[in-house]
């Protein structure tokens, strides 16, 4: 991952920053080709490993991450199982999802992103599901098969595109706010961070999905977005001095929201950015794949590196659901294309 800092210089299209981090819905492409993608698990888990040795530990080195000496460009997808979406937990299915590994793998992903549910996690206060920790350790055992980094997602909700799905034992306290609430949530993370703070299969610790949370997005002031940021970050720290740590919002920098990257430098060791002009018409007026609308990802990873920090591009461009898919494909797969 080439994590651009604000040096002045940035690539005019959109496309030419997708080298930064590609992050579109693995499902999509995955489902595609199934007798090819089955034939080639049963390759690589008859060998064991797709190359016979682990993953090495990942460090922060200037605006690149780090493996063995050698800097390295993660490049991915935010990972949906193909066949239980975000199900998965509780329909597991894990010659399936070693399917995925595989197919990805094969299209020559080195990294996902993922979301790590926290009602399946941690179903009560301070009760962790055992089974939850049980397929956590199967997927680090295929990321080092199919070497694939893992860069986990906290605190997710149930739905793509769901940044937050409420817990039933929250009973209406604020999640950025409340004491107890900032309690079970450090806990959390804190755990994870124990069990997993050395696995060099987790490329970094992502605090949670596009915060503020949207269930509280109009009352979260910027001293509860720092003070979260911080005791989440102290909590992992507790356990792991390994793995690098990003809170993953979206578009705070151009909305001056409480999660802006000025906020939650101190507690912070890279930056996100999710450039999604379609959510900003006034400040991006025109088509996502115009000339002019290309400069946002570009536009976004400058203005908040100029916090102090790298910046990852997670997320990028558009929904189907819109009914432009045939324009999603084309800029994400990098190539060019007109409409028909």
């Amino acid at each position: 991952m080439n994590m651009a800092n604000n040096t002045g210089r940035f690539p005019r299209c959109l496309l030419a920053v997708l080298v930064i981090l590609v992050f579109a819905c693995a499902h999509v492409t995955i489902a595609e080709d199934g007798d090819k993608q089955a034939k080639s698990t049963q390759q690589i888990s008859a060998t064991g490993n797709s190359s016979g040795t682990e993953l090495p530990a990942v460090h922060l080195d200037g605006n690149y991450f780090s493996r063995d000496g050698h800097r390295f460009i993660p490049v991915g997808a935010n990972w949906v199982p193909a066949k239980a979406a975000m199900q998965w937990p509780t329909q597991w299915d894990p010659k399936a999802i070693e399917a995925d590994f595989a197919r990805m793998h094969e299209l020559g992903f080195n990294t996902i992103r993922l979301d790590f549910v926290w009602a399946w996690i941690e179903p009560r206060p301070g009760d962790y599901n055992p089974e939850a920790f049980r397929e956590l350790d199967f997927l680090i055992s295929l990321a080092h098969r199919y070497h694939i980094y893992l860069h986990p997602c906290l605190l997710i909700g149930g739905e793509v595109g769901e940044a937050y799905w409420d817990v039933p034992y929250r009973q209406g306290r604020h999640p950025h706010a409340d004491p107890d609430m900032l309690r079970i949530e450090t806990d959390h993370v804190g755990e994870l961070a124990r069990r997993y703070g050395k696995e060099t299969a987790i490329l970094g610790w992502d605090l949670t999905d596009e915060p503020p949370f949207w269930i509280v997005q109009d009352s979260t002031t910027d001293a509860m977005a720092i003070n979260w940021t911080r005791l989440l970050s102290w909590s992992i720290r507790r356990f792991d001095s390994l793995h690098p740590i990003v809170v993953g919002v979206s578009m705070e920098d151009v909305g001056r929201g409480p999660f802006r990257p000025d906020n939650i430098r101190e507690e912070s060791d890279f930056f996100s950015a999710h450039p999604y002009s379609i959510y900003a018409p006034k400040l991006f007026p025109d088509a996502m794949l115009s000339e002019r609308g290309t400069y946002d990802s570009a536009f976004e990873t400058a203005l908040s590196g100029g916090a102090g920090h790298p910046v990852m591009v997670q997320e990028i461009g558009d929904h189907s659901i819109r009914g432009q898919t045939s324009w999603i494909s084309c800029g994400l797969k990098i190539q060019e294309c007109s409409k028909s």
